[in-house]
């Protein structure tokens, strides 16, 4: 798809094809990885790339309020044969398309063989309406979690500065290792002071670095902690438009121009970007035991 530059700060170009696939996670719940994913969709939106967010979490409820939306159908009416994706997938007044993902996807190894036919012939149709695919895989070391997100092209970890976020995101690195990811991206949310951040990222990846085998960690960086966030999801308005200005905003648009050009990315590995790559990895996980 063509893009239009809108902004002398709008990292627009035309390699959004195929779709882009970012998978984002955290090790435990509260982190606000959630209100990230809705902002991350409103910066790639605002910059003219077309969005779709699939709620891999059951209720996700932050993103149905932020966008005063509710999806009346989920994925799992498109697996039940009941619904095709273009009558389960719902638009904000954002022009962000959301899919709830219902209970069906977290049952993946369950599905009969029409079933996950279903999923894998609908899949595809998501290449043609997206440049940009979000997928909120929950928090957490389940399987399912740890399925989809391996399946994805980027894959996106956040977590806070406290002991426990670190030690729960750092337990989902090593599962990621042991099943021989090659890299994930770390994002540090409600940092109280500059710099917090990075001091975090490093720790993390100075024991990864020195206890695991596979996997190389990327920072994208750190987002304030902030009172207009909560001001924000109370007045259901993301925060990049509820307060467009402000230093948590502009963090927020520097992650999202991090992401979209990630230069260290070998050749097989653009050659399976897209939804073909993540049809591929997700029928192989479907079979595997993580």
């Amino acid at each position: 798809m063509s893009h239009i530059n809108s902004g002398n700060n709008t990292p627009i170009d035309n390699r959004r094809n195929p779709c882009q696939i970012i998978g984002v996670s955290s090790g435990k719940g509260g982190v606000g990885k959630t209100n990230l994913i809705v902002n991350l969709g409103m910066v790639f939106s605002k910059w003219n790339y077309q969005v779709i967010i699939l709620d891999g979490d059951l209720g996700m409820s932050n993103v149905e309020v932020l966008f005063k939306v509710k999806p009346p159908f989920s994925l799992y009416d498109v697996i039940n044969g009941d619904k095709s994706i273009t009558d389960i997938m719902v638009e904000t007044e954002k022009r962000i398309k959301l899919i709830s993902g219902g209970s069906g996807i977290f049952h993946l190894a369950n599905m009969d063989k029409q079933q996950q036919e279903r999923l894998f012939h609908t899949l595809p149709q998501l290449e043609r309406m997206a440049d940009i695919l979000l997928i909120d895989t929950g928090a957490g070391l389940s399987r399912e979690v740890i399925r989809f997100l391996t399946s994805t092209d980027t894959i996106v970890l956040v977590t806070t500065t406290e002991p426990t976020a670190m030690t729960d995101v750092y337990g989902m690195i090593k599962v990621l290792d042991r099943i021989k990811t090659k890299k994930a991206h770390l994002v540090v949310n409600m940092v109280e002071k500059k710099g917090e951040g990075e001091d975090t990222f490093e720790r993390i990846n100075l024991v990864t670095k020195k206890n695991l085998n596979h996997i190389k960690l990327s920072y994208l960086g750190e987002i304030p902690k902030d009172q207009l966030v909560p001001n924000s999801i109370k007045n259901c308005c993301p925060l990049v438009s509820y307060s467009p200005n402000s230093q948590t905003a502009a963090s927020i648009e520097k992650i999202a121009k991090r992401i979209v050009y990630d230069e260290d990315m070998s050749k097989m590995e653009v050659n399976l970007k897209g939804m073909r790559g993540f049809i591929e990895r997700l029928k192989k996980n479907i079979t595997s035991n993580p």
